[in-house]
Protein backbone atom coordinates (compact mmCIF):
# COMPACT_ATOMS: atom_id res chain seq x y z
CA UNK A 1 0.00 0.00 0.00
CA UNK A 2 2.85 2.35 0.84
CA UNK A 3 4.54 1.50 -2.46
CA UNK A 4 1.36 2.42 -4.32
CA UNK A 5 1.29 5.79 -2.57
CA UNK A 6 4.89 6.41 -3.63
CA UNK A 7 4.08 5.73 -7.27
CA UNK A 8 1.03 7.96 -7.13
CA UNK A 9 3.15 10.71 -5.54
CA UNK A 10 5.82 10.39 -8.26
CA UNK A 11 3.15 10.43 -10.98
CA UNK A 12 1.62 13.55 -9.46
CA UNK A 13 5.03 15.23 -9.35
CA UNK A 14 5.67 14.26 -12.98
CA UNK A 15 2.33 15.64 -14.14
CA UNK A 16 2.90 18.80 -12.14
CA UNK A 17 6.32 19.31 -13.73
CA UNK A 18 4.85 18.59 -17.16
CA UNK A 19 2.16 21.21 -16.52
CA UNK A 20 4.80 23.74 -15.49
CA UNK A 21 6.82 23.07 -18.65
CA UNK A 22 3.67 23.48 -20.77
CA UNK A 23 2.74 26.73 -19.05
CA UNK A 24 6.25 28.11 -19.52
CA UNK A 25 6.41 27.05 -23.16
CA UNK A 26 6.30 29.75 -25.86
CA UNK A 27 2.77 30.77 -26.76
CA UNK A 28 2.99 29.54 -30.33
CA UNK A 29 4.10 26.10 -29.10
CA UNK A 30 1.25 25.81 -26.58
CA UNK A 31 -1.16 26.24 -29.45
CA UNK A 32 0.36 23.83 -31.93
CA UNK A 33 2.42 21.18 -30.03
CA UNK A 34 -0.11 18.96 -28.21
CA UNK A 35 1.58 15.82 -29.56
CA UNK A 36 4.80 16.86 -27.81
CA UNK A 37 2.95 17.44 -24.52
CA UNK A 38 1.33 14.01 -24.71
CA UNK A 39 4.77 12.48 -25.31
CA UNK A 40 6.11 14.26 -22.20
CA UNK A 41 3.19 13.12 -20.07
CA UNK A 42 3.37 9.46 -21.12
CA UNK A 43 7.14 9.12 -20.83
CA UNK A 44 8.30 10.24 -17.37
CA UNK A 45 11.84 11.46 -16.99
CA UNK A 46 13.20 11.33 -20.54
CA UNK A 47 10.06 12.74 -22.15
CA UNK A 48 10.05 15.66 -19.73
CA UNK A 49 13.75 16.41 -20.33
CA UNK A 50 13.43 16.10 -24.12
CA UNK A 51 10.36 18.34 -24.17
CA UNK A 52 12.07 20.99 -22.06
CA UNK A 53 15.06 21.02 -24.42
CA UNK A 54 12.87 21.31 -27.53
CA UNK A 55 10.77 24.11 -26.05
CA UNK A 56 13.70 25.95 -24.42
CA UNK A 57 16.79 25.39 -26.61
CA UNK A 58 20.24 26.69 -25.66
CA UNK A 59 21.19 30.27 -26.56
CA UNK A 60 21.80 30.75 -30.29
CA UNK A 61 19.47 27.91 -31.29
CA UNK A 62 15.93 29.01 -32.32
CA UNK A 63 12.99 27.63 -30.41
CA UNK A 64 10.84 25.21 -32.33
CA UNK A 65 7.92 27.60 -32.46
CA UNK A 66 10.18 30.34 -33.82
CA UNK A 67 11.63 27.94 -36.35
CA UNK A 68 8.13 27.09 -37.55
CA UNK A 69 7.26 30.77 -37.78
CA UNK A 70 10.45 31.41 -39.74
CA UNK A 71 9.57 28.61 -42.14
CA UNK A 72 6.07 30.02 -42.50
CA UNK A 73 7.51 33.44 -43.38
CA UNK A 74 9.79 31.82 -45.95
CA UNK A 75 6.80 29.96 -47.39
CA UNK A 76 4.77 33.17 -47.67
CA UNK A 77 7.73 34.94 -49.30
CA UNK A 78 7.99 32.11 -51.79
CA UNK A 79 4.29 32.38 -52.62
CA UNK A 80 4.62 36.14 -53.08
CA UNK A 81 7.68 35.67 -55.30
CA UNK A 82 5.86 33.06 -57.38
CA UNK A 83 2.91 35.42 -57.77
CA UNK A 84 5.17 38.24 -58.91
CA UNK A 85 7.00 35.94 -61.30
CA UNK A 86 3.71 34.89 -62.87
CA UNK A 87 2.95 38.52 -63.70
CA UNK A 88 6.01 38.91 -65.90
CA UNK A 89 4.96 36.08 -68.24
CA UNK A 90 3.97 37.68 -71.56
CA UNK A 91 0.24 37.72 -72.25
CA UNK A 92 0.94 36.09 -75.62
CA UNK A 93 2.34 33.05 -73.78
CA UNK A 94 -0.52 33.04 -71.31
CA UNK A 95 -2.92 32.55 -74.21
CA UNK A 96 -1.04 29.39 -75.19
CA UNK A 97 -1.28 27.68 -71.78
CA UNK A 98 -3.31 24.48 -72.06
CA UNK A 99 -4.79 24.61 -68.56
CA UNK A 100 -7.88 26.88 -68.87
CA UNK A 101 -7.87 27.78 -65.18
CA UNK A 102 -4.18 28.80 -65.12
CA UNK A 103 -4.54 30.66 -68.39
CA UNK A 104 -7.57 32.54 -67.10
CA UNK A 105 -5.90 33.51 -63.81
CA UNK A 106 -2.66 34.65 -65.47
CA UNK A 107 -4.43 36.68 -68.13
CA UNK A 108 -6.78 38.38 -65.71
CA UNK A 109 -3.98 39.27 -63.29
CA UNK A 110 -1.96 40.87 -66.07
CA UNK A 111 -4.77 42.59 -67.91
CA UNK A 112 -6.29 44.07 -64.78
CA UNK A 113 -2.98 45.78 -64.07
CA UNK A 114 -2.94 47.79 -67.33
CA UNK A 115 -5.57 46.83 -69.96
CA UNK A 116 -4.48 49.55 -72.41
CA UNK A 117 -0.99 48.08 -72.55
CA UNK A 118 -2.40 44.77 -73.78
CA UNK A 119 -5.21 46.10 -75.99
CA UNK A 120 -4.02 44.23 -79.09
CA UNK A 121 -3.89 40.98 -77.11
CA UNK A 122 -7.40 41.63 -75.82
CA UNK A 123 -8.64 41.72 -79.40
CA UNK A 124 -7.12 38.27 -79.93
CA UNK A 125 -8.41 36.97 -76.58
CA UNK A 126 -12.01 37.71 -77.62
CA UNK A 127 -11.88 34.52 -79.68
CA UNK A 128 -10.16 32.36 -77.06
CA UNK A 129 -11.59 28.86 -76.58
CA UNK A 130 -12.07 29.53 -72.86
CA UNK A 131 -15.49 31.27 -72.53
CA UNK A 132 -14.54 33.21 -69.39
CA UNK A 133 -11.33 34.54 -70.93
CA UNK A 134 -13.17 35.56 -74.10
CA UNK A 135 -15.94 37.18 -72.08
CA UNK A 136 -13.50 39.13 -69.91
CA UNK A 137 -11.57 40.36 -72.97
CA UNK A 138 -14.77 41.49 -74.69
CA UNK A 139 -16.11 43.20 -71.58
CA UNK A 140 -12.78 44.96 -70.97
CA UNK A 141 -12.64 46.28 -74.54
CA UNK A 142 -16.22 47.52 -74.33
CA UNK A 143 -15.45 49.34 -71.08
CA UNK A 144 -12.31 50.90 -72.59
CA UNK A 145 -14.35 52.10 -75.57
CA UNK A 146 -17.03 53.52 -73.28
CA UNK A 147 -14.50 55.41 -71.19
CA UNK A 148 -12.86 56.80 -74.34
CA UNK A 149 -16.20 58.04 -75.67
CA UNK A 150 -16.95 59.72 -72.34
CA UNK A 151 -13.58 61.46 -72.52
CA UNK A 152 -14.24 62.62 -76.08
CA UNK A 153 -17.62 64.07 -75.11
CA UNK A 154 -16.12 65.81 -72.09
CA UNK A 155 -13.34 67.37 -74.17
CA UNK A 156 -15.81 68.38 -76.87
CA UNK A 157 -17.88 70.24 -74.28
CA UNK A 158 -14.77 71.97 -72.92
CA UNK A 159 -13.87 73.14 -76.43
CA UNK A 160 -17.36 74.56 -76.91
CA UNK A 161 -17.33 76.43 -73.63
CA UNK A 162 -13.72 77.64 -73.92
CA UNK A 163 -12.81 77.75 -77.64
CA UNK A 164 -9.75 79.89 -76.96
CA UNK A 165 -8.04 77.35 -74.69
CA UNK A 166 -5.36 75.50 -76.66
CA UNK A 167 -5.02 72.74 -74.04
CA UNK A 168 -8.68 71.78 -74.45
CA UNK A 169 -8.23 71.51 -78.21
CA UNK A 170 -5.14 69.34 -77.72
CA UNK A 171 -7.03 66.95 -75.45
CA UNK A 172 -10.00 66.85 -77.83
CA UNK A 173 -7.87 66.13 -80.90
CA UNK A 174 -5.82 63.50 -79.06
CA UNK A 175 -8.86 61.57 -77.82
CA UNK A 176 -10.51 61.71 -81.26
CA UNK A 177 -7.29 60.48 -82.86
CA UNK A 178 -6.97 57.72 -80.26
CA UNK A 179 -10.51 56.58 -81.00
CA UNK A 180 -9.75 56.38 -84.73
CA UNK A 181 -6.58 54.36 -84.08
CA UNK A 182 -8.05 52.15 -81.36
CA UNK A 183 -9.73 49.51 -83.51
CA UNK A 184 -12.90 49.79 -81.43
CA UNK A 185 -14.90 51.12 -84.36
CA UNK A 186 -14.91 50.43 -88.08
CA UNK A 187 -16.91 51.06 -91.23
CA UNK A 188 -19.18 54.07 -91.30
CA UNK A 189 -18.71 54.77 -87.58
CA UNK A 190 -14.95 55.05 -88.09
CA UNK A 191 -15.37 57.28 -91.12
CA UNK A 192 -17.76 59.52 -89.18
CA UNK A 193 -15.19 59.95 -86.38
CA UNK A 194 -12.47 60.71 -88.93
CA UNK A 195 -14.62 63.42 -90.49
CA UNK A 196 -15.20 64.90 -87.02
CA UNK A 197 -11.44 64.74 -86.38
CA UNK A 198 -10.74 66.50 -89.68
CA UNK A 199 -13.13 69.30 -88.72
CA UNK A 200 -11.57 69.67 -85.28
CA UNK A 201 -8.07 69.81 -86.77
CA UNK A 202 -9.10 72.42 -89.32
CA UNK A 203 -10.63 74.62 -86.61
CA UNK A 204 -7.64 74.24 -84.28
CA UNK A 205 -5.00 74.75 -86.98
CA UNK A 206 -6.70 77.98 -88.00
CA UNK A 207 -5.74 79.33 -84.56
CA UNK A 208 -2.50 77.50 -83.76
CA UNK A 209 -0.22 75.66 -86.19
CA UNK A 210 1.47 72.77 -84.45
CA UNK A 211 3.52 70.06 -86.16
CA UNK A 212 1.91 67.26 -84.14
CA UNK A 213 -1.55 68.37 -85.23
CA UNK A 214 -0.49 68.61 -88.87
CA UNK A 215 1.02 65.13 -88.59
CA UNK A 216 -2.31 63.77 -87.34
CA UNK A 217 -4.05 65.67 -90.16
CA UNK A 218 -1.84 64.08 -92.83
CA UNK A 219 -2.58 60.56 -91.60
CA UNK A 220 -6.28 61.27 -91.14
CA UNK A 221 -6.65 62.72 -94.64
CA UNK A 222 -4.91 59.70 -96.12
CA UNK A 223 -7.26 57.39 -94.22
CA UNK A 224 -10.18 59.38 -95.68
CA UNK A 225 -8.57 59.00 -99.14
CA UNK A 226 -8.17 62.76 -99.45
CA UNK A 227 -4.69 62.82 -100.94
CA UNK A 228 -4.58 66.51 -101.99
CA UNK A 229 -5.48 67.62 -98.46
CA UNK A 230 -2.84 65.27 -97.01
CA UNK A 231 -0.18 66.62 -99.37
CA UNK A 232 -1.12 70.19 -98.50
CA UNK A 233 -0.84 69.50 -94.76
CA UNK A 234 2.57 67.84 -95.22
CA UNK A 235 3.65 70.80 -97.39
CA UNK A 236 2.67 73.22 -94.61
CA UNK A 237 4.88 71.23 -92.24
CA UNK A 238 7.84 71.37 -94.61
CA UNK A 239 7.43 75.11 -95.14
CA UNK A 240 7.18 76.02 -91.45
CA UNK A 241 9.45 73.35 -89.93
CA UNK A 242 12.00 72.45 -92.63
CA UNK A 243 14.46 70.91 -90.16
CA UNK A 244 11.92 68.80 -88.27
CA UNK A 245 12.08 65.18 -89.39
CA UNK A 246 8.34 64.76 -88.85
CA UNK A 247 7.63 67.05 -91.82
CA UNK A 248 9.82 64.95 -94.12
CA UNK A 249 8.49 61.64 -92.84
CA UNK A 250 4.88 62.73 -93.32
CA UNK A 251 5.59 63.85 -96.88
CA UNK A 252 7.26 60.47 -97.49
CA UNK A 253 4.09 58.85 -96.19
CA UNK A 254 2.04 60.84 -98.69
CA UNK A 255 4.31 59.86 -101.57
CA UNK A 256 4.20 56.19 -100.64
CA UNK A 257 0.44 55.98 -100.22
CA UNK A 258 -0.24 57.94 -103.40
CA UNK A 259 2.40 55.93 -105.34
CA UNK A 260 4.25 59.13 -106.26
CA UNK A 261 7.67 57.72 -107.12
CA UNK A 262 8.89 60.91 -108.79
CA UNK A 263 7.87 63.01 -105.81
CA UNK A 264 9.62 60.58 -103.46
CA UNK A 265 12.87 60.74 -105.43
CA UNK A 266 12.82 64.53 -105.40
CA UNK A 267 12.04 64.56 -101.67
CA UNK A 268 14.92 62.20 -100.85
CA UNK A 269 17.38 64.28 -102.86
CA UNK A 270 16.39 67.40 -100.91
CA UNK A 271 16.53 65.49 -97.61
CA UNK A 272 20.13 64.47 -98.21
CA UNK A 273 21.21 68.10 -98.64
CA UNK A 274 19.14 69.62 -95.81
CA UNK A 275 20.44 69.78 -92.20
CA UNK A 276 17.49 67.88 -90.71
CA UNK A 277 17.42 66.94 -87.04
CA UNK A 278 17.14 63.19 -87.64
CA UNK A 279 16.57 60.68 -84.91
CA UNK A 280 17.98 57.18 -85.30
CA UNK A 281 14.54 55.87 -86.26
CA UNK A 282 14.13 58.66 -88.82
CA UNK A 283 17.50 57.91 -90.35
CA UNK A 284 16.54 54.26 -90.69
CA UNK A 285 13.38 55.26 -92.55
CA UNK A 286 15.37 57.56 -94.83
CA UNK A 287 17.92 54.84 -95.61
CA UNK A 288 15.17 52.32 -96.24
CA UNK A 289 13.40 54.44 -98.87
CA UNK A 290 16.64 55.60 -100.41
CA UNK A 291 17.61 51.94 -100.81
CA UNK A 292 14.25 51.04 -102.32
CA UNK A 293 14.50 53.73 -104.98
CA UNK A 294 18.22 53.33 -105.80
Amino acid sequence: MAEQHVWLFLLAVHLLLTALVVLRAPKASRVSKWALYLFMALLPGFGLAAGWHMLHPPAGEPAEGEWLNHNQDMHEDLIAWSSQSAEVVPVEEALLINDPRKRRVMMMNMLRADPKKYKDILFVARFNDDPETAHYATATLMEMQRQLQIEIQRNQQLVKTSPGDESFWSAYIETLSESCRSGFIEGQALRRDRVVLAGALEAALAKWEKPEWLSIAVQNYLALEQAPEARAAAGRMLTKWPYDERAWLEMMRVCVQTHDQTGMQTLLQHAQTTPIDWTSAGQERLKYWAGRLS
